[in-house]
């Protein structure tokens, strides 16, 4: 006779006994997440109204499908069959749960529905005071999941805008620990960026006086909460380097500062420039001055070259002239003191045309550019006694007067410099002209000299001829080396 089965006290609960509290069911309802009861077996017990309204809303024709009396875990089944992402590891963990072997599951999965993809996170817990039942609960996170895209997002274009800034960009806590820093501040330290997180200077090892420095200051913005810049020196494989540091307190709720954000921009080329153009405007104030000089020389020369010569002998002229006149001299005697004052008249014509010439060559002016260097190359050579060699490269081409009085003077006071400095025994003198521009080049086999080591010492021919070159808009390069000669290049643009 077959023994009667006794019923054990820890045997699955039927659904009519589900949930046993009166409201439970009511309580299911009200929850907002997609809800569903699981017997050990996997079959559904009850599913919640949303459950419901989202299996109509999203077109399921049957809810037994999916309903109270279906298996959930079939329904994995055929969803892994079908290749759905992510359903084998769904049925892995029901199935983990069901079976007593994890207390929950949790995971994030994505869906493709009629209304459209949606984003769904599914938590699994088993029942307390069940044998292998579940809680199944899916909460449509498709909202949540576009948040968090956008952000990530965001996130991305601010690293990439702070990775691509040439500041170095960080920010410290209170302990003066390193929070953040982005690309170019590991650049510079050239250390990895993941060197600096969690750590103070000292403790990523940079030294130690700009450590002292940075504390000190930095401590300033978090007592006082007003910003501050630190300008110091930082060591690189290039050199030193000169940086400008900003440190901006950022505040907690209470008032208190809780962080800074650094900025540091690498200023050594605006230092650079600004010395630059210190010593420039101490050149041209030099030049100035010289030229102040050099007009009142030249106006003293002129003047004496007047008075002495001119006047002079003017003066002797009128008074041998009155002399004939009341004299009134045989022809013959006459023909011959006509004759000398002639001569003489003629002398005083050169010497004025010389003080002319002196003042502006007029020969730019009468034969051009061309013919008119070859005649200085050729004088140059004459008195100085050095081989000057003039090529003349030149297309048929209208040249500006302004433009060959220019270049006229730069190769006057280049061939002044030569005689005067460099001790050359061959000099080359090359002109060429083009479509759109005028190249005059000058150079020597001289002694050379360091183009750095002369500007501001006085030598007023370079920066004169830069100043010429400056007035026509023109490039010039000075060349030289000591030991090596020089070359001097003018390129004029007639554009």
């Amino acid at each position: 006779m077959a023994k009667k089965k006794v019923a054990s006290k820890s045997a699955k609960i039927p659904a009519a006994r589900f949930p046993k509290h009166p409201d439970g069911y009511a309580i299911l309802n009200s929850l907002v997440g997609h809800v569903a009861v699981l017997d050990s077996d996997g079959t559904i017990l009850f599913t919640n109204e949303p459950w419901n309204q989202f299996a109509r809303g999203n077109g399921v024709p049957s809810l037994r499908t999916v309903g109270p009396g279906a298996n959930y875990l079939d329904i994995c089944r055929r969803a892994v069959s079908d290749g759905v992402p992510g359903a084998q590891i769904i049925l892995s963990g029901i199935q983990a749960v069901l079976e007593g072997k994890r207390i929950r599951f949790s995971i994030e999965y994505p869906c493709d529905l009629p209304t459209g993809p949606r984003w769904f996170k599914m938590n699994v817990a088993s029942l307390v005071g069940t044998k292998g039942g579940a809680l199944t609960s899916h909460l449509d996170i498709t909202k949540q999941k576009q948040v968090e895209a956008l952000l990530r997002l965001q996130e991305q274009e601010v690293k990439t805008l702070l990775d691509n800034s040439p500041d170095a960009i960080m920010r410290i806590d209170r302990e003066f620990r390193y929070k953040y820093v982005n690309s170019a501040t590991a650049r510079v330290a050239a250390l990895p960026p993941e060197a600096f997180l969690g750590k103070t200077p000292r403790e990523v090892g940079l030294p130690e006086n700009l450590c002292d420095l940075w504390m000190r200051r930095l401590e300033g913005v978090f007592d006082s909460g007003l910003p501050q810049i630190i300008e110091f020196s930082f060591p690189s494989a290039e050199g030193g380097t000169i940086w400008e540091e900003r440190a901006i307190p950022e505040f907690a709720a209470d008032g208190t500062v809780q962080s800074l954000l650094v900025i540091a921009r690498d200023i050594s080329e605006r230092r650079q420039l600004e010395r630059a153009s210190e010593t420039h405007a101490a050149e041209f104030r030099a030049l100035a001055a010289r030229l102040l000089t050099v007009q009142e020389e030249e106006r003293r020369r002129v003047s004496r070259e007047l008075h002495d010569n001119l006047v002079q002998q003017l003066a002797s002229l009128a008074f041998d002239i009155g002399g004939l006149v009341a004299e009134t001299p045989s022809r013959n005697r006459a023909r011959i003191r006509l004759q000398a004052l002639q001569a003489r008249v003629v002398k005083v014509s050169e010497e004025a045309r010389h003080i002319a010439y002196e003042l502006h060559p007029s020969v730019v002016d009468d034969l051009g550019l061309v013919i008119s260097l070859k005649s200085l190359c050729d004088e140059f050579a004459a008195e100085q006694d050095i081989i000057v060699e003039f090529k003349d490269d030149s297309l048929p081409l209208t040249i500006p007067l302004e433009v060959a009085s220019g270049l006229y003077r730069i190769a006057q006071e280049s061939l002044q410099n030569i005689a005067e400095h460099a001790h050359a025994k061959h000099v080359t003198v090359q002109l060429v002209t083009r479509e759109r521009d005028v190249r005059l080049s000058i150079g020597d086999d001289g002694v050379g000299f360091d183009p750095i080591a002369v500007k501001g010492k006085g030598r007023l021919g370079l920066v004169s001829m830069e100043e010429r070159a400056q007035l026509l808009g023109a490039k010039i390069s000075i060349e030289s080396k000591l030991g090596h000669g020089a070359r001097i290049t003018v390129i004029v643009s007639l554009l």
